[in-house]
């Protein structure tokens, strides 16, 4: 994980961070965006998290938010569906940058994206 920001362990990790539910998205993957994004340092590229469960542990993927958005950090081995994924964030790319650089809080992020529906 990057330096500063809280892990999934971390137990206040809940309060920094929105979920958008794939029941929103069609995904295979809530969606996890860091609500203090404008507060981290000017180097840490924006991003959204995924997780996936494999045989009792948990596995994190930080991507990207950009028009190619690419995984930065986390392995990628035995997740699938990723594609949908960098398509959702690529589509939404504004949305979720407005959010990460604090321009809109997690209530608005959450109505743009639930008014808009599924993409696919």
């Amino acid at each position: 994980m990057y330096k500063d920001v809280l892990s999934p362990t971390d137990e206040d990790f809940g309060f920094t961070k929105v979920c958008i539910s794939r029941k929103i998205t069609d995904l295979d993957y809530d969606l996890w965006c860091d609500s203090l994004g404008k507060e981290r340092k000017r180097d840490l590229e924006p991003f959204v998290m995924i997780r996936k469960i494999i045989e009792d542990s948990e596995v994190w993927l930080s991507i990207k938010i950009s028009d190619n958005p690419y995984v930065i950090c986390g392995e990628i081995a035995d997740i699938k569906g990723l594609d949908g994924v960098f398509k959702y964030i690529k589509v939404h790319k504004n949305e979720l940058l407005m959010h990460w650089f604090g321009e809109i809080d997690d209530l608005d992020l959450l109505n743009i994206l639930y008014t808009r529906g599924r993409f696919l």
